[in-house]
């Protein structure tokens, strides 16, 4: 029997925000002292991000209910997991589509290639 995965990261700051090709698609890059997290959002959600403010992000295998209005929750699959020339781990999960990036210098316990998480990223 697999274990719930929980994993939480606190005070992610917003230092970019950027226009996909895909037209209503806006590309949001935040990072901590221990991640660096990138994901796509539609303007058709209602959710805005600027440069500077505050989000969390949370992993699960079991739902995650919503803190907030502001919150982009769903489910997603992690499909991809890579190892970059600084030893750093790029996690990649697509969510109906949408991407979300996740590097970490540290390996994440607990993830696996193929398998279903939910995911919440809120605002601070």
């Amino acid at each position: 029997m697999r274990c719930n995965v929980k994993l939480k990261w606190e005070y992610l700051e917003i230092v970019d925000t950027k226009p996909s090709i895909i037209p209503t698609i806006t590309i949001i890059t935040a990072r901590n002292e221990k991640i660096e997290l990138t994901f796509e959002v539609s303007e058709k959600f209602g959710i805005s991000y600027k440069k500077g403010e505050k989000i969390f992000l949370e992993f699960s295998r079991e739902k995650i209910k919503p803190s907030s209005s502001f919150a982009f929750c769903g489910k997603t699959t992690l499909f991809s997991i890579k190892e970059e020339k600084d030893n750093s781990k790029v996690y990649l999960f697509s969510s109906g589509g949408f991407i979300i990036r996740l590097v970490s210098r540290q390996e994440l316990q607990g993830l696996n290639i193929t398998e279903d998480y939910f995911f919440c990223i809120d605002k601070h």
